[in-house]
């Protein structure tokens, strides 16, 4: 290995992987830095996470084997009304359980969905525990984030991208206090 490769040691994901999820996902979405941490974790669940792919419709991501459909949101009250009846809607046709995920919670949330009792509200930390078995995946990813994001736009013409910048902020604040 070269020594000016970082290394990572993710352990659910290769450090090759990550640091090309995070280049695709700082490209891919130019605006909203809540749209690029979803689509980021999007990314990662369907590379590294067993069973699990990207899903079309109102739901982000699928596994068809345990029957789960996973919705990527910011925060749960910034869905409308009409956003919350379509996941709603969806959640009754797609059967199995459905979940909220809220990449911006900062606790570990595990609860029914208070529009929709059958639809189960998470903390981004709770799906990677789902998703790769470990409570150290998220936390994990998290202190690891700033430095991929340094290292990915430091290879770009751009290497001082705000939004990048806010990108690996928000993901540092998310460490849950035992990890940290």
């Amino acid at each position: 290995m070269n020594m000016n490769t970082p290394t990572y040691s993710l352990g659910f994901i290769s450090d090759t992987a990550i640091r090309d999820i995070a280049a695709r996902a700082l490209r891919r979405i130019n605006g909203w830095r809540s749209a690029r941490l979803a689509e980021l974790h999007r990314l990662i669940i369907c590379r590294a996470g067993e069973g699990w792919c990207a899903d079309a419709g109102e739901f982000d991501l699928v596994n068809m084997e345990a029957d789960i459909h996973v919705r990527l949101v910011d925060r749960v009250r910034s869905l409308g009304i009409a956003a919350s009846r379509r996941i709603s809607l969806a959640a009754q046709t797609a059967g199995g359980i459905c979940c909220i995920v809220e990449t911006a919670a900062t606790g570990s949330t595990d609860e029914a969905w208070h529009y929709d009792g059958s639809i189960r509200r998470l903390s981004i930390g709770r799906l990677y525990t789902m998703v790769f078995g470990s409570v150290h995946a998220y936390p994990a990813l998290a202190a690891a984030m700033p430095r991929i994001i340094a290292d990915v736009t430091s290879d770009t013409p751009r290497p001082n991208d705000p939004l990048a910048v806010a990108l690996a902020d928000a993901t540092l604040r998310r460490l849950c206090p035992g990890c940290a």
